[in-house]
């Protein structure tokens, strides 16, 4: 099972941790791939009122309206999150907000397999944005 495949993993975590690597690596993606993709997407998408967030804890808030700040209603956030999961990506979602918190060892090209599936998934609601 999964946790098979985590005690095999630990060895070379632990070492990436000692050596200081883990925390680069996840500084890196947060700052340097994650929100640099989340804000082209915030460019892309008018859905997308609010990139926020720091590292790799990032949220986006959705809106109907940018200018008002008009955050979406319960049924919509829960057909993009239902949208989301069917594309493979499984969405934290509290209220407006999707809280973006990959694991620390996520790889850049792992990041941009997540960002194809928001792009996708939020041009297919693009008509919630006024």
């Amino acid at each position: 099972g999964a946790g098979r495949v985590v005690f095999q993993d630990l060895p070379r975590i632990s070492r990436a941790i000692e050596d200081g690597s883990f925390f680069e690596n996840a500084a890196y993606i947060g700052n340097e791939v994650l929100r640099p993709g989340l804000e082209a997407l915030a460019e892309k998408h008018a859905i997308i009122g609010e990139v926020r967030g720091r590292g790799l804890f990032q949220a986006l808030e959705l809106v109907s309206s940018r200018e008002q700040k008009t955050p979406l209603t319960a049924a919509d956030m829960a057909a993009i999150k239902g949208a989301l999961t069917e594309a493979g990506l499984l969405a934290f979602v509290v209220e407006n907000r999707i809280h973006v918190v990959p694991p620390c060892t996520i790889t850049a090209e792992q990041v941009a397999q997540g960002l194809a599936i928001f792009d996708a998934v939020f041009a297919r609601f693009a008509s919630l944005a006024k």
